[in-house]
């Protein structure tokens, strides 16, 4: 298949039921590829006013609102963006970028940390809300291309329920904060999961060569 002068780097997948989707280890790869990276995203959301406060004690309730909702914003607009990406460079490209921008946010609030700057917390935000709007249309465009659109309405919801699991991502941070006393052991947990995610991708790549 050709798109834009291009070769799609996967054809249209044959349409897959929900039950034979729950048997295809390319379906469980990604699910907990989207269960690390979500709870990577919640991990950060739960603890974004804490580091603010932890970077600038001088900020006032609402500057720290306004910091915090950053993250918010980029998720919007990235979505848009991932959308488009996902598209034009497929599958491995969305997913790897997703992983890595997480490992970037995570590096970049250690440092913010650090040197208690609020400007890199700033950067730390807006690259973890673009790493964490790369999850949703993802998991849509992946459910479509790998599992066909007959059965989307029922597919793609079974993928999403990642979301019961990840959830645990801003409880298992605010209990490492609650033992270590600093948020540096919820960035090392994002860095684990996000490490976790290019595993699943590079399962799913192998999984992709061996169909062909």
């Amino acid at each position: 298949a050709v798109k834009g002068g291009k070769t799609v780097s996967r054809p249209a997948a044959a349409d897959v039921t929900p039950g034979q989707m729950l048997k295809k280890t390319t379906f469980w790869l990604y699910y907990v590829w989207a269960i690390a990276v979500s709870a990577a995203g919640l991990a950060l959301i739960s603890q974004a006013s804490g580091v603010v406060w932890e970077a600038s004690v001088d900020q006032t309730a609402s500057s720290v609102a306004t910091i915090v909702g950053l993250i918010s914003i980029c998720n919007a607009l990235g979505r848009v963006l991932f959308g488009g990406m996902y598209d034009k460079y497929g599958r491995k490209v969305s997913m790897q970028l997703v992983n890595v921008l997480f490992i970037i946010t995570s590096v970049v609030l250690i440092l913010a940390l650090s040197t208690r700057s609020i400007v890199v917390v700033i950067i730390g935000f807006v690259l973890g809300g673009l790493a964490y709007s790369g999850v949703t249309p993802t998991n849509s465009a992946f459910c479509r291309a790998y599992f066909g659109p007959a059965h989307y309405p029922v597919n793609f919801p079974l993928i999403n329920s990642n979301l019961i699991f990840a959830s645990f991502g801003s409880t298992i941070s605010g209990a490492l904060f609650d033992a270590s006393g600093s948020y540096n052991a919820t960035f090392f947990l994002i860095i684990g999961l996000a490490a976790a995610g290019i595993l699943c991708s590079l399962g799913i790549s192998v999984c992709d060569r061996k169909s062909k």
